[in-house]
């Protein structure tokens, strides 16, 4: 293998090594709802990137960020506040979850600054787990189990946990299909949640040492999101 082939190897591997990290959460967004959301929105903000993101012009979206850098964790706060109001259509909070992604996404592109991206993500995430449960008992064992209901898997019991530094989390696959698990987020940008297959029936689990937050989804049947707080 020649030098060059080499490097193509490795950046390859790289990418695939991120790709837990920087995959986006809020996925499945209607262009036409883009489009709308952003014509209803009250934010000159929302409406232009919306516009601009229906029509896929890259160029306009990076310079509405570029001129609207210094509004956007504002814009962002009261638009996902918006999204998550009781009453307003999946269709439409999809559309804005999705909008406010890609404007995080560009304002890291023209500053660098990757904190409005983590923001938004850990607020899109967190409107999809329930309520925090506390496990913290020494030397207990944490088992994860997939919900399912015919032949998808629908949720993940319990999705958002509390444990100590030291103690394991075992997740059990109840489905049909084999199953993954993947950090999106989390601690240090480190990839600590990244399972093998899991076969129908099988369970896998991982002993954790550093306290933070662990963002991770279960795929590819039906994506089902949970989090591990890993308390001092």
């Amino acid at each position: 293998m020649n030098i060059i082939s080499k490097i193509i190897v490795a950046l390859i591997f790289m990418l695939l090594s991120l790709a837990p990290i920087l995959a986006p959460i809020a996925i499945g967004a209607n262009l036409e709802a883009v489009k709308q959301v952003g014509v209803e929105s009250d934010s000159a903000l929302i409406s232009l990137f919306s516009n601009a993101l229906s029509e896929r012009n890259h160029i306009a979206m990076r310079e509405i960020i570029a001129r609207n850098r210094k509004i956007v964790r504002a814009e962002a706060e009261r638009t996902l506040d918006k999204a998550l109001t009781p009453g307003i259509s999946e269709e439409n909070r999809k559309a804005l979850f999705y909008i406010l992604e890609r404007i995080a996404t560009e304002y890291k592109m023209v500053t660098g600054d990757n904190s409005e991206l983590l923001y938004v993500k850990k607020r899109i995430f967190e409107s999809k787990l329930s309520p925090v449960k506390d496990e913290k008992q020494s030397g207990v064992l944490h088992v994860i189990k997939n919900i399912v209901a015919g032949t998808s898997q629908k949720s993940l019991s319990p999705n958002n946990i509390i444990i100590n530094s030291g103690e394991t989390v075992r997740w059990t696959n109840n489905n049909t299909n084999t199953a993954r698990l993947a950090s999106v987020m989390s601690t240090g940008g480190k990839k600590e949640i990244l399972s093998p297959k899991i076969a129908p029936g099988g369970s896998w689990e991982h002993t954790f040492y550093t306290p933070g937050e662990y963002y991770y989804i279960s795929f590819p049947n039906n994506v089902l999101y949970g989090k591990v707080i890993v308390a001092n």
